[in-house]
Parts: structure tokens; C-alpha cells; sequence
């Protein structure tokens, strides 16, 4: 949540005090707790502090221990126990504080100290959500990293004689190296499939993107970027049912008390598996530390069938903790739109679901941290046919009969092999595809070859993982990213620091490595996991859908009215034949209106960002 920014002229030149100052001033909205910057030559980081942990009160950023490393970062590590002993461990000695007083170091103290010791290899060892940037005086080197599963975000612009980095993207739109130019195939994408195909790159052309999982070093030697971390899937066996089961309770114990460390927190209870177990074990924690907890859940039964205000209320009445109702489909209709447009990329169909950010605003009204139950369904949940495959490959029968039995009697169902999707796709290759738009500007689409990129991905078929192609995929995809930018403060706006302790890196490579057979079929581990701390109404309950897309219900509504009528900046008709654009208020299909909605949603976002090149001087 905190904000960092940071300027490198390659050049020699002096960093502009009033520049790396105003750009730091930007970023106040995320960090209110205290701003600050410092200057070495060619060198500046600036910070806006956002304390949302114990061990943060002690934090100064920029932070130096020794005039040599300096640091700026978001970051709250997990861990911290096994790092600060592998550190006293590699160092010889106790870990220093900036005052060297006899206290617990700080997660910004902890990074510093991983340089120290294992240079660029300190991201190997670094557990948690993070961003940050170090300038090693010594090597007149600039060193940036972001996490592994991409929680936190990091943007850059680099040029012959400047390197400017920030985890908000606007503010690097503030230094006059940096060109408000777009990146017309960015906005393609967006148009064609409702986000960036491309991981390295945004929608401003002099603006890229790190990685997930990726370092970055600026020296004489040039800009470098290495890829640290990647997931694997291998095999863990247990002799016993139970060893699976007492495993993942510690890592989800550990994930959720690595996440709290603060005395409020809000959850964003679904009523769901994902989130009740989560909210289930932060409860927990409230018999050794003080901890207030409350519930917020979005429901929508009264436009259609939908359960979660009924599990959502067993959850909260269970585990004793207050919970909100957000009436989504109300919130939704009610919703002016002056919001559409204000984040720093187009977001694909923003305008219909403004409960989403309504959601965070309840959250953070009693809390500066909410836990979600993200991303539950990536690696809970698999199918187990690619599993029969692999050792009917490999030649062992036996295994693939004794996963068969088990599928058996565990879902009380044959096990499934496929058959209707491969008619499904005989009969129609293109059965799950959605239609090219047809109000593409065709200038815009020849220029850019749009319909052969259209094609290109939807037609191309990832390479599947053997095992858990399901979370392979999902991981490696342009969503995963665009999921966790979505919570982020750069986008939101909202002071909330969101936190997923699904989403973390030890629960990850012990969820990739179980076998899909029994423990990956419809959440089998956390069902078993929450066995007499949920209700059996929870722990029973499928997995299932909204049963209507909730933009469908808002046809009536002014809000479609004005979608209907706007009228498009010229910036706009680069792009769009507005005379071409289907009405959405007589859509009835969920996907050709998210579509249809693009270019009423890059249209607001055109407007909100020439309103800022002129507002800020961009």
C-alpha cells in the first residue's frame, strides 16, 4: 500500500529536488503516515508511509543502516522468524536495527539485510508481498524486485539517460522524460479481449511493467531483468490421509498469522469455502492477541437466486464476527460513473459493477487491512483426468486404478473423461470463442493486424500442464496480474491494504505438489481441513456461479442510458466507430455486453487521463 518512487540519471546529472519531491507528494493518497525523501547525487527515492503493521511503527523510508544500501519499498514479509535466523546465520552476528535498539527489526530493516548478505540473491529468500528498489552506492547499482505471485506492482520507464521506477503508474507519468504516447497495441487488447496480452508492457508506450517473480538491475553494464522464481508441480506423498491434511493446516495457519499483525482487519466473507476459511482461522488468533475482525459480503438476491447472504450470516453468527450486507445490485444501479475511468489502465467492464469498489470502501471504513479468499479456485481445484492420463503414460496401472477407486468414492460419480467438451469442439471449434468486435476503427485494426491477433489467441492452445493444468494456466495468464492490479491502492484509490493468504507462496508449492486424486477434487483438503470449525452447510456446499451476470439487471437504469449516448472524444475515434457500437441496454448475452461496454470504458479512461496532463501538468 505504501508508495515508492525513485529517479536514476544515468547520465550524472543531480536528481531535481522539486521533481522527485513533487512526485512523492503524488503518491500521499497512499501513504498518509508520512512522507519523506532522500537524495544521493544522481540518485533520489522518495516514500509515503502506510503503517499496516506492529513492526511498521518502527519504519523510516528511505532507509539506509550504513550510507551505502538504500531502500524504498512496499513490502510486509512473512516469515520473519526463518529470515532474521538464516541472517544471523549467514551474518555471524544478531540482525541490526536502524537505532540498534534490543526490538524485533522491521520488514524494510529485514530487506536491507538480505542485500547484505546474499546480494541479488536475496529475493530467493524473501517470503510475503513486496516492491522495492535499493541503490547500492558500492556498485553504483540499482536493484528492483517485486514478489513472486505478483501481489504488489512495480512500473518503470527507461531511457538513454534516465531510469524512473514507482509502484503507481500515474506518478511516473510526472517526470518529463516519461511521454504520455499510448501503447496502441495495449489498447487493442483491451478493446479486443479486455486487457493487456503483453506482461512487460502498459497502456503508455514509455511504461513498462515488471513481472511477477522478476529482479531488475540498472548499471554501466545496462538495464537487466531476470526472471527468480518460477512454480513447479512435484509429487508429495504421505502414508496417511491425515499427514495431507495436518500439513495444510499449518501452512493456512501461518499464511493467515503472517497476514494479520495489526489490530483490525476486515474480510471480504463471500460465504464461500475460500474466505470462510480464512475468516475461520484469523478468528482464531484472537485468543492470544487483541484483534477486532468484521465481515463485509455483496449479495444479490433480490434481482436472483443467490444464496450468499444466507452462508454468508452462518459464517459470521459461527465464527462471531459482525458482518455488512452490500446490496450489490442497488449500489450497482445508483452508481453515477464518476469513478469509470480513474484507473491507471482501462479496466474491462468497470462501469457495471461499481459495487466491487464499493466493497473496499466499506472495508476500509473500519479497517487499514481486509483478507480476501483469492485465489481458492486456481490451486484447490483441479480435474482429474490429466492425472489419469499422466500415469496411464507413464505405465502405472496400479496408481491409475487406485485414483479411479478413490474418484469413485469420493464424488459418488464415474470418473469424467471429457466426452461432451470434445463434441462440443468437433462439432464447433469455435464453440467458446467470443465474437470480433465489429465497431473497431478499420484503419486502427488493419494497421495493427488486430484480426489476426484476435485469432492468434483464441486459437492458441497453452501448453498444458501434465498435472494441475488448471493452475498452470490461470498463473501464467494476462488475468492473474490484472486480478491483484485490481486490488491495489494505485487503482482503487482506497486507503486498504488487501491481503491473500491463499495467494502465498509456501501454501502454493504445497497446493502444486498434492495429488489431484483426492485432495484437488472440489476443495477436498480445506473441506476436510475446516472439518467441526465450519458449518456443515459451508463445508457441503458446491461450488457454484452467480446464477445471472448481475450488468444484465441494469438495462433500465440511467446508467445504461448514458452508456448508450455518449458522446466520444476525438482521442477515441483512433480506435472506435461509434456509429457501430450495439445499444447495451437490449443486450441479453453476459459476454457480448462486457464487449459492447470497452469502448464506453475506454472513453471515460481517455478523458480521466487528458484530465490529468492537464491538471498536473503531465
Amino acid at each position: 500500500m505504501s508508495g515508492i518512487v525513485g529517479i536514476l540519471n544515468r547520465d550524472g546529472t543531480p536528481v531535481d529536488r522539486q521533481l522527485i519531491s513533487r512526485m512523492t507528494s503524488f503518491l500521499s493518497f497512499r501513504g498518509p503516515d508520512a512522507l519523506d525523501v532522500q537524495i544521493n547525487g544522481n540518485v533520489a527515492f522518495g516514500h509515503a508511509m502506510f503503517c499496516t503493521t506492529v513492526e511498521a511503527a518502527t519504519e523510516q523510508q528511505p532507509l539506509t543502516l550504513d550510507q551505502k544500501l538504500w531502500l524504498t519499498a512496499d513490502v510486509r514479509l512473512d516469515a520473519r522468524r526463518e529470515l532474521v535466523a538464516r541472517l544471523e546465520d549467514k551474518l555471524g552476528a544478531p540482525v541490526r536495527t536502524l537505532d540498534d535498539a534490543p526490538r524485533a527489526p522491521n520488514d524494510a530493516e529485514l530487506i536491507l539485510h538480505a542485500y547484505a548478505a546474499w546480494a541479488d540473491d536475496c529475493v530467493k529468500y524473501l517470503l510475503g508481498d513486496f516492491a522495492f528498489a535499493i541503490w547500492d552506492a558500492t556498485q553504483q547499482r540499482l536493484f528492483c524486485a517485486r514478489d513472486q505471485l505478483g501481489i504488489r506492482q512495480l512500473y518503470y520507464s527507461v531511457s538513454a539517460d534516465c531510469f524512473v521506477f514507482s509502484n503507481t503508474l500515474h506518478c511516473l507519468r510526472l517526470h518529463p522524460r516519461v511521454s504520455n504516447n499510448l501503447n496502441e497495441l495495449a489498447i487493442g487488447d483491451f478493446l479486443l479481449f479486455g486487457q493487456n496480452q503483453e506482461k512487460e508492457t502498459t497502456t503508455f508506450a514509455d511504461i513498462k511493467r515488471l513481472p511477477r517473480a522478476h529482479a531488475l538491475s540498472v548499471s554501466a553494464e545496462g538495464v537487466r531483468l531476470r526472471e527468480y522464481w518460477t512454480p513447479t508441480a512435484s509429487t508429495t506423498r504421505y502414508r496417511r490421509d491425515r499427514d495431507y491434511i495436518e500439513r495444510f493446516q499449518e501452512l493456512l495457519n501461518a499464511s493467515v498469522a503472517d497476514r494479520l499483525r495489526t489490530e483490525r482487519v476486515g474480510i471480504s466473507l463471500s460465504g464461500g469455502l475460500d474466505s470462510s476459511a480464512v475468516a475461520a482461522v484469523a478468528t482464531q488468533s484472537r485468543d492470544s492477541t487483541p484483534l477486532e475482525l468484521s465481515g463485509c459480503c455483496v449479495v444479490y438476491d433480490a434481482i436472483f437466486v443467490d444464496e450468499e447472504r444466507k452462508y454468508a450470516a452462518l459464517v459470521a453468527d459461527a465464527l462471531n464476527i459482525p458482518l455488512q450486507l452490500l446490496e450489490g445490485n442497488k449500489i450497482n444501479e445508483q452508481d453515477d460513473g464518476r469513478d469509470v475511468g480513474v484507473a491507471p489502465e482501462p479496466f474491462d467492464v468497470e462501469p457495471l459493477y461499481a459495487v466491487s469498489k464499493e466493497l473496499l470502501r466499506s472495508l476500509a471504513s473500519s479497517a487499514r487491512v481486509a483478507l480476501t479468499g483469492w485465489d481458492g479456485d486456481t490451486f484447490l481445484n483441479e480435474t482429474p483426468k490429466h492425472s489419469f492420463v499422466a500415469s496411464l503414460k507413464k505405465g502405472n496401472v496400479p496408481r491409475l486404478l487406485l485414483d479411479m477407486t478413490r474418484y469413485v468414492y469420493a464424488q459418488r460419480s464415474p470418473p469424467p473423461i471429457g466426452i461432451r467438451t470434445q463434441w462440443q469442439r468437433w462439432r464447433n471449434p469455435h464453440w467458446n470463442r467470443r465474437p470480433f468486435p465489429v465497431w473497431l476503427n478499420q484503419e486502427f485494426s488493419k494497421r495493427l493486424k488486430l484480426d489476426e491477433r484476435w485469432r492468434q489467441v483464441n486459437t492458441e492452445v497453452p501448453t498444458a500442464h501434465p498435472l494441475r493444468p488448471r493452475a498452470f494456466s490461470t498463473l501464467n495468464s494476462p488475468s492473474w496480474d490484472l486480478l491483484f492490479a485490481n486490488y491495489d491502492a494505485g487503482t482503487t484509490l482506497v486507503p486498504l491494504e488487501v491481503r491473500h493468504p491463499l495467494i502465498d507462496v509456501r501454501m502454493v508449492e504445497y497446493l502444486l505438489s498434492l495429488p489431484v486424486v483426492p485432495w484437488m477434487l472440489e476443495k477436498t483438503i480445506l473441506r476436510k481441513a475446516m472439518a467441526g470449525t465450519l458449518p456443515n452447510a459451508v463445508l457441503s456446499r458446491p461450488k457454484s456461479p452467480l446464477a445471472s451476470d448481475p450488468g444484465l439487471h441494469l438495462s433500465h437504469t440511467k446508467k445504461f442510458q448514458s452508456i448508450d449516448e455518449f458522446q466520444p472524444v476525438a482521442a477515441l475515434l483512433s480506435y472506435v466507430d461509434r456509429t457501430s457500437i450495439p445499444r447495451v441496454a437490449e443486450e441479453v448475452n453476459s459476454n457480448q455486453l462486457s464487449i459492447n461496454v470497452r469502448p464506453f470504458s475506454l472513453n471515460q479512461w481517455l478523458i480521466h487521463s487528458l484530465s490529468m496532463e492537464q491538471t498536473n501538468g503531465i
